[in-house]
């Protein structure tokens, strides 16, 4: 049934790449938000446990972009998951954000066994009924929860995950994937890690290019679109030359052996 709702169903237009918003907060988030949009960001990646969609409605509304012209993302956290918090949740971050709707919305994490089916009721209906969300997605699942997912709905619409070179997903993905769900990665840059590997620095050098924009290169060549975070305008802007390079088959296969066992910079 999923293969044939996705036949169906439009694709998700998420941009390439994003602006991730973890561990921005008070006038930091702000500014970095305008400085995102400025430069082209129309991606914007927040959640409630950020503490910053006060900062990043502010700044979206002080951009001047039109609300239709910007993809914004949030996600809920798992204390909010009970029918008795989620509406209340989810209202509480529209009004922060200062808008009617998000573009996709997100479950932080697995919810509890006995969670599945209300909190899945309660995440469609903001998407079919209540018109609060376009997409609905999840984040941080594993195989044996996006399995009892998809047992609850068969039109889950992205599933966000930490991803980069030193972390190989493939068989998650392939998962994900199957269910007809686009990739999101987040910590793409491995916090910082991979811009320093040798490889990726080798390779930066073949395409006269920055060791980033390599590595975003290579993720949304795999057709992943991509969230990164940065306070600083100039990585926000070196972060975009991604659209300047290509990758040989040789420098893709050289990123895909980066990966290490354990290669998750989370755990």
């Amino acid at each position: 049934m999923a293969e044939e709702n996705e036949a169906e169903k439009p694709k998700m237009p998420i941009p390439e790449l994003g602006f991730g918003t973890y561990g921005l907060e008070g006038d930091a988030a702000i500014q970095a938000t305008l400085d995102a949009l400025e430069l082209g960001y129309r991606h914007i990646d927040t959640a409630d446990i950020y503490n910053n969609e006060v900062e990043i409605g502010k700044a979206i509304v002080d951009s001047g972009i039109p609300r239709e012209d910007i993809f914004i993302t949030t996600k809920i956290w798992p204390s909010n998951y009970a029918e008795s918090k989620f509406p209340e949740a989810l209202e509480s971050a529209l009004h922060y954000l200062q808008t009617s709707y998000v573009d996709l919305l997100l479950l932080h994490w697995p919810p509890e066994a006995s969670e599945y089916k209300s909190v899945f009721e309660l995440l469609c209906a903001a998407r079919d009924y209540r018109r609060q969300t376009r997409y609905i997605g999840v984040s941080n699942f594993d195989n044996q929860t996006l399995k009892q997912a998809v047992k609850q709905t068969d039109s889950i619409d992205c599933h966000q995950i930490e991803l980069h070179p030193y972390y190989d997903r493939s068989a998650l993905i392939q998962v994900s994937e199957s269910y007809g769900m686009k990739i999101n990665a987040y910590c793409a840059l491995a916090g910082g890690k991979v811009i320093d590997d040798p490889i990726i620095q080798e390779i930066a050098i073949q395409t006269e290019s920055s060791p980033a924009a390599v590595a975003l290169r290579w993720m949304i060549d795999r057709g992943y679109s991509v969230s990164t975070t940065s306070s600083k305008r100039f990585h926000l802007q070196e972060n975009l030359t991604y659209r300047d390079i290509k990758l040989s088959d040789k420098q893709r296969k050289r990123i895909d052996k980066m990966a290490r066992p354990n290669g998750s910079v989370l755990d």
